[in-house]
């Protein structure tokens, strides 16, 4: 019986094993699959990862152009903001420049507007009458001067005597000066004029006027007609005429109330307009030299040029010839205290300063320093 359940046996082991190595075929197979799922999960997982990780980065790198934008938008707002302060003011700067020049100016034409007034009082004077101011350029001359001399109506006025009229000039400055290059008062007689083939013989009568600046005034007529010329002289000295003078100009637009009682305060007193600088006090008169130091330092330093052609350019100031050469006498003197004239010409160092300052293209340290100077000088009483 044993023998016979032998093979039973054997194919029951043998059904056992196939049976064992079935579960065990199965259970490697599930493992496998067990471990490939989970490597394929801990590869998807390295993969979110790597990829959250990238999405990071990517998040990172995105924020970070939105900064550097916003930065650079902040930035260049920053910058517009900074160039349109900075175009304002220097437009704000350019217009108060563009305001100050037009204020010197209208103050030169303040200052220079006694030349219509010259105008007004000559214009009908019988006699022939030549104007030339400080700078001995000339002023006003009549319809009488320029029959006499044989010169265009009004195309002379402004040019320099010494141009105009060499033989005139060179006469007339032989005569005395005064202090500020002015010729004193006085009478050239039998100076020889041609007129074509005819030949005059002309005296000439000097007179020095202050109407708001100094001029010298030559009434001009033929010898042979005796007193004719007296006509200027009483004109400028005897009360009753300047008073009548006065009456007829208080209606002129070219004299201010100012002027006129300026002018009826000097007739009055039986002068023609002294200078209206006293030149008593010792303070203002060195703030007058510091300005015009001041001028002629800036002058050289923003034109590199010398004082004659600053006086050339302004023609305020009269240019001479020494030894050969050119010379600003009288400008000179405003330069030093001790060489000042007593009663200096301040009109015309204030006059310099404004046509500096408004004819020049100055840096702002040296429009800034000569407008110092001259509100300092226009400011003391």
């Amino acid at each position: 019986e044993r023998l016979l359940e032998y093979p039973s046996a054997i194919n029951d082991l043998k059904t056992h094993n196939n049976l064992r190595e079935k579960l065990l075929a199965s259970k490697y197979d599930q493992d496998i699959r067990t471990i490939l799922h989970q490597i394929e999960v801990d590869e998807n997982q390295h993969k979110l990862q790597l990829l959250e990780k990238d999405n990071q980065l990517k998040e990172i790198q995105i924020n970070r152009q939105y900064w550097i934008i916003f930065s650079g938008i902040l930035l260049f707002l920053i910058a517009a903001l900074f160039i349109r302060r900075s175009w304002l003011k220097r437009a704000k700067e350019k217009n108060e420049l563009i305001k100050e020049i037009n204020n010197h100016r209208e103050q030169l034409l303040k200052l220079e507007g006694s030349k219509d007034q010259l105008s007004a009082l000559f214009k009908d004077t019988s006699d022939a009458i030549l104007c030339v101011d400080s700078g001995w350029m000339v002023a006003f001359h009549n319809k009488q001067f320029e029959t006499v001399f044989n010169i265009d109506n009004e195309l002379q006025v402004g040019k320099k005597l010494e141009t105009l009229l060499p033989d005139f000039f060179n006469e007339v400055s032989q005569m005395s000066m005064n202090s500020n290059d002015m010729p004193n008062p006085g009478l050239i007689e039998a100076f020889e004029v041609k007129i074509g083939t005819t030949t005059l013989k002309l005296n000439i009568r000097v007179h020095t006027i202050n109407l708001l600046d100094d001029y010298a005034v030559f009434s001009i007529t033929d010898q042979e007609s005796g007193q004719a010329n007296q006509q200027i002289s009483q004109l400028l000295v005897q009360q009753s005429a300047v008073q009548n003078m006065i009456n007829n100009l208080g209606n002129n637009k070219h004299f201010s109330d100012e002027h006129m009682n300026v002018i009826k305060g000097e007739f009055n007193s039986g002068l023609f307009l002294q200078n209206l600088s006293s030149g008593d006090d010792s303070a203002k008169r060195m703030a007058l030299v510091s300005l015009m130091q001041g001028c002629i330092q800036i002058w050289n330093t923003h034109t590199k040029s010398n004082r004659i052609e600053l006086a050339e350019a302004t023609g305020y100031w009269k240019i001479s010839i020494d030894d050969g050469r050119l010379r600003t006498r009288a400008m000179d003197r405003y330069l030093d205290i001790k060489h000042l004239p007593k009663n200096p010409r301040s009109r015309q160092v204030v006059k310099t300063a404004h046509y500096i300052l408004s004819e020049c293209d100055l840096s702002m340290d040296l429009r800034e320093k000569l407008n110092q100077l001259l509100d300092h000088f226009l400011s003391m009483p």
